[in-house]
């Protein structure tokens, strides 16, 4: 995911059409990704952890 971001910026990471790419791909698109994080909701949750964590800055505890 990361590297979606990285090439994409934050929105990428936030789209669904995302999972359509590779490595998503090969882990069985949304729905797949979704069943290794536990659930959609995890999923979504997960995503804003990440998006959240990368503008963070350092030192500062939320």
């Amino acid at each position: 995911m990361l590297d979606k971001y990285r090439i994409g910026g934050v929105e990428q990471i936030s789209r669904p059409e995302v999972f359509r790419l590779p490595p998503f791909d090969k882990l069985g698109y949304l729905r797949g990704v979704a069943e290794i994080f536990g659930g959609m909701e995890k999923l979504k949750q997960a995503i804003n952890m990440l998006e959240h964590g990368l503008y963070e800055s350092p030192g500062v505890n939320p």
